[in-house]
């Protein structure tokens, strides 16, 4: 959890009163400091830090410069960038974020990026029995289980044969899709007995002559038939419209999966109809999420499953 917000720009806006306002009206238990610099440089931070008692790696600071990038690496400070409209010319380096407003700041936005800078996996929802995040390299072993017992075949790509490729894979996966793009397919933990169950998320697919988000779940063989994939996919289908902003979702399945077929059917998806892609019969399933009707998703550079994801 961020302990303290160092942001060093020349203005600020109204960002600290509406993360303020945000604590009050979420109840969190912790009220974060926050401080705002015009000029950061490493002795301004050091000072921040010796003032607030607080480790740097629990700090987030949000820099205009490259001497304040520079200075927030040195101290091991996680950081964002902000791109000035009067700094235009200025290049900031190696961040993975860059900020060009604070309209749309809120502290979850802000968690999720520190945790991910600390190399943690981001926790997507937390259901009754489930914990539902994101996959990390530790959980190759777990996933290479699962999908054995599973024997996920024609319904699911399944994992590489190599696991350095699959490592390999995975590692670029949860920097460029989660990172960048703040979806995938996510672990599904099974709290009670804290191991991996499953999998569920979205995926992108141009079946239909457009990108859509695609919503898929894998469940474990000894977990199936308990609801878990219902209770997963509702979590998932929240995430989607409230975070991600999403207007609606589709979903691909074989028409012999008779399973997923139900579990769509449960979580309020329409059948749209057949079609036929690389090769096989599939059905398009879709459901609206704000009862507004479908846009198309496009998200350049985005990563598509080469597979239906049911």
């Amino acid at each position: 959890m961020i302990k303290g917000l160092i942001v060093g720009t020349v203005h600020v806006g109204e960002l600290f009163e509406r993360l303020r306002t945000e604590e009050r009206e979420k109840g969190l238990a912790l009220e974060r400091k926050m401080t705002w610099r015009s000029h950061l440089d490493e002795k301004a931070l050091g000072e921040i830090l010796k003032l607030w008692q607080e480790e740097p790696w629990d700090c987030l600071c949000i820099a205009e410069t490259p001497q304040a990038v520079q200075a927030a690496r040195k101290l091991g400070i996680p950081c964002i960038g902000y791109q000035n409209p009067g700094y235009e010319k200025t290049e900031l380096w190696g961040l993975d974020w860059l900020l060009q407003g604070f309209e749309e700041i809120d502290w979850k936005f802000l968690e999720m990026v520190h945790t991910r800078a600390l190399g943690r996996p981001v926790i997507i929802g937390e259901t009754k029995r489930l914990l539902i995040r994101e996959m990390t390299v530790e959980d190759l072993d777990a996933l290479y289980d699962l999908y054995q017992d599973t024997c996920p075949g024609r319904f699911v790509e399944n994992l590489a044969a190599d696991r350095a490729v699959e490592e390999a894979r995975t590692r670029a996966y949860i920097r460029y899709m989660y990172g960048l793009h703040q979806f995938g397919m996510w672990v599904l933990v099974e709290k009670s007995q804290g191991c991996l169950i499953g999998r569920a998320g979205y995926g992108l697919v141009d079946y239909r002559g457009k990108t859509e988000m695609d919503f898929g779940y894998l469940v474990g063989k000894s977990w199936q038939g308990q609801g878990y994939a219902k209770e997963a996919g509702r979590a998932v289908l929240e995430y989607g419209r409230d975070f991600l902003a999403l207007k609606s979702v589709c979903a691909y399945t074989h028409p012999e999966n008779l399973a997923s077929r139900a579990v769509l059917k449960r979580l309020g998806f329409a059948l749209q109809g057949e079609l036929e892609a690389q090769g096989e019969g599939l059905l398009c399933y879709e459901k609206q999420l704000d009862g507004e009707e479908p846009e198309e998703i496009i998200f350049p550079g985005a990563c598509k499953t080469q597979r239906p994801m049911l």
